[in-house]
């Protein structure tokens, strides 16, 4: 298979494994007849949501506010027959996704909240923390009351696998396994005012709690245990019916496809905008930000390592697995792969 990414990074899935920093998919694509995509407005979602259009797959896209739904569907006006563009309220409350999940093959999960500035002590949990682990819990709920739904894709971080502020090193070597996870304490994420220290934060969380509903034996719940916030993983109905498979992508850069508003370029998210502006010469006079992650990840890349995750039903006990590679590797003279240029 084509090596995808101008880095790499951890999956976890449904299965043990013990391979490379990579992104797998399955062979063997099903009918998929109908996706739902939450975030879908959003930066990576509407690249997800884009693709899927392209092959004929009918899409459930949820948005947050009108102007924004149809601003998202005129410029999608080609695929009318395909595109199904609700808009919802809080993401977060019980029942949420409920209805939209009914008769859908695939749920791809990747609404997160991710804030341009920095937070105080007291918003900070509420803000980011919360919105991601009760999100994900609403769709997990939503997923269990539909006994057709074949697979649940999550968008996760390597910020849930390790932490990004020490040298990127495995403590198996040249990977990452389920078993790693970033050491960030549930407390340690709601006393933080940095927005990405909480986000980090709120994807480990969430992702534990939807290990936990689709395995509640899985080791991945003595980390749920240090939890003391009233907030704790609750007995979801049903034994699941589905199978699960997280991503867990770096930072993420590209261009964008999703609607900006009427605020245009300055509703970017932060990661986004701070490229933009180093790119358009803001830092001319000023110290360049320090860098936001040492791994990132083109944002096509990224959508379609999601599609292909949800298409490719059969053999999901067996991925086949793609290496992403150094950006700089066989394109600078004497730079070897993932080097830094001279």
């Amino acid at each position: 298979m084509e090596d995808i990414g101008n880095g790499t990074f951890p999956l976890r899935e449904d299965i043990p494994r013990n391979t490379n920093i990579t992104w797998a998919c399955r062979e063997g694509c099903g009918n998929m007849h109908r996706i739902l995509v939450t975030g879908g407005t959003g930066y990576l979602g509407a690249h997800i949501v884009d693709l899927l259009l392209e092959r004929g797959i009918v899409v459930v896209v949820t948005a947050r506010s009108e102007s924004k739904a149809s601003d998202f569907a005129e410029r999608r006006f080609r695929f009318k027959e395909l595109l199904e563009v609700v808009i919802t309220g809080d993401l977060t409350a019980v029942g949420a996704f409920d209805d939209l999940a009914k008769d859908v093959d695939v749920i791809i999960h990747c609404a997160n909240p991710l804030p341009n500035e920095p937070l105080s002590d007291s918003t900070v949990s509420k803000t980011m923390i919360e919105p991601a682990i009760t999100g994900t819990l609403s769709i997990l709920q939503a997923a269990r009351k539909n006994p057709t739904l074949k697979r649940l894709v999550l968008t996760s971080t390597t910020g849930a696998v390790f932490d990004i502020a020490l040298p990127v090193r495995s403590p198996h070597g040249d990977h990452y396994i389920a078993a790693d996870w970033h050491p960030i304490t549930y407390e340690e994420g709601t006393r933080t005012n940095d927005p990405y220290v909480a986000y980090r934060a709120g994807k480990k969380y969430a992702e534990l709690e939807a290990w936990a509903a689709v395995d509640p034996t899985s080791d991945h719940l003595r980390h749920l245990e240090l939890r003391t916030d009233s907030t704790k993983s609750t007995t979801l109905p049903n034994e699941p019916t589905f199978d699960l498979t997280v991503f867990c992508p770096p930072l993420i850069i590209g261009p964008w496809v999703h609607p900006l508003g009427q605020s245009g370029l300055a509703s970017l998210n932060y990661s986004l905008l701070q490229f933009r502006n180093i790119v358009c010469g803001e830092y001319r006079t000023s110290r360049l930000p320090d860098p936001l992650s040492p791994l990132w990840l083109d944002v096509r890349d990224a959508a379609f390592a999601h599609v292909e995750a949800a298409l490719r039903l059969n053999n999901s006990e067996h991925p086949s697995i793609s290496n992403g590679r150094g950006y700089y590797e066989g394109r600078v003279p004497g730079v070897g792969g993932g080097s830094a240029p001279p």
